[in-house]
């Protein structure tokens, strides 16, 4: 988190020499120290925080004398990766060349990564009679095809792919109902 500040107007009767930061937690008694910079910078780079922790930060002039009174946050602030889950894979889920046990499924790629790459796309199926959804496989993100084998004959599916990236899954894209049948 970038935090950044205006140069102090009042010296207090000594030349300021620098400006130290500090942080807490929203329910912590004490603050901790982060950094203290010279005069000629007003802005600082806080690091190595807690993803999806609040916090409150404070800024203080320091001269010769000691430091002034805390410049203080006026809200905390939640802290959050800069990345995030992908964009669905692109519709629609095409099933094709269905047989009594399997069924070829395509689709587009997700527009978006969400800033970090995706590693792959996750199938999932269910039978119409299930809630529940069950992993097929986790296809290479180059591919946009998979063929799911072993189902049961005149049983309906629903079939679902999800694009994953190192932020998490995508919104699924999900086809129309599958019923696996043999041919006369």
């Amino acid at each position: 988190i970038n935090i950044k500040w205006k140069a102090s107007k009042d010296d207090g009767g000594s030349p300021i020499i620098g400006y130290k930061v500090e942080k807490k937690h929203p329910r912590a008694l004490l603050w901790s120290r982060v950094d203290q910079v010279d005069t000629s910078t007003f802005e600082m780079c806080v690091r190595n925080l807690y993803e999806k922790n609040e916090y409150l930060f404070r800024v203080m002039a320091i001269n010769a004398i000691g430091q002034s009174v805390p410049l203080e946050s006026d809200s905390t602030i939640l802290t959050r990766s800069p990345y995030d889950v992908p964009s669905p894979p692109v519709g629609p889920l095409a099933v094709s060349n269905v047989t009594y046990n399997s069924a070829d499924l395509e689709w587009k790629p997700s527009e978006k990564d969400g800033g970090t790459p995706i590693t792959g796309y996750l199938i999932e199926y269910r039978t119409a009679t299930r809630s529940t959804w069950s992993k097929a496989a986790t296809v290479d993100p180059k591919q946009t095809t998979y063929t799911c084998s072993n189902l049961m004959e005149g049983t309906e599916y629903f079939f679902r792919v999800i694009a994953v990236n190192a932020e998490g899954h995508s919104r699924p894209l999900e086809s129309d109902s599958v019923k696996p049948m043999r041919e006369l």
